[in-house]
């Protein structure tokens, strides 16, 4: 009866732990995939200034800057200019991200995204107009590595506008 027991106690405490472990690899998966979506659209619009930038516009202008971003995204921004004259793309309950109109630089400035509630420290240092590689790349464990460098890629490799 005693070594009943105690195999009873044993298998509780690995289901117990088991389902620990489960909703652990769940809310890592969501975050892995909420981040990797805002780096994909952080891409979308680094992209764009990224090449105005190669092609001497800057300081860059929103008119432009919108013009050639239907290339690269059908995302529905709110699109306004703060008192420096840099341009917030954001989208509600999401993200904010800031485009330097004189250096042509991308960066999350604010999240709102419950699903990811770490965005801002962990993605905070990207310049979303460049590749995300060497000292662009936050330092993250290597799967969200690779899973930003999945994200980040689909819009660099696909984008009309870039040259090879």
């Amino acid at each position: 009866m005693g070594k009943m027991l105690t195999l009873l106690a044993v298998l509780s405490i690995a289901v117990v732990f088991f389902l620990i472990r489960s909703e652990q690899s769940h809310r890592a998966l969501h975050d892995s995939l909420a981040l990797s979506g805002i780096v994909h659209d952080g891409a979308t619009v680094g992209v764009v200034a990224e090449e105005l930038r190669r092609e001497g516009a800057l300081p860059l202008e929103r008119g432009a800057f919108l013009e050639r971003y239907k290339l690269a995204s059908s995302v529905k921004w709110h699109v306004s200019t703060n008192t420096a004259g840099d341009l917030e793309f954001s989208l509600e309950d999401y993200i904010t991200l800031r485009v330097d109109r004189n250096q042509g630089t991308v960066r999350l400035f604010a999240s709102a995204n419950p699903e990811a509630p770490n965005a801002l420290s962990i993605l905070r240092s990207i310049d979303f107009s460049k590749p995300l590689i060497g000292a662009n790349m936050p330092r993250v464990p290597p799967d969200l590595t690779a899973d930003f460098d999945r994200a980040a890629d689909m819009v660099w490799s696909t984008y009309p506008g870039r040259k090879k």
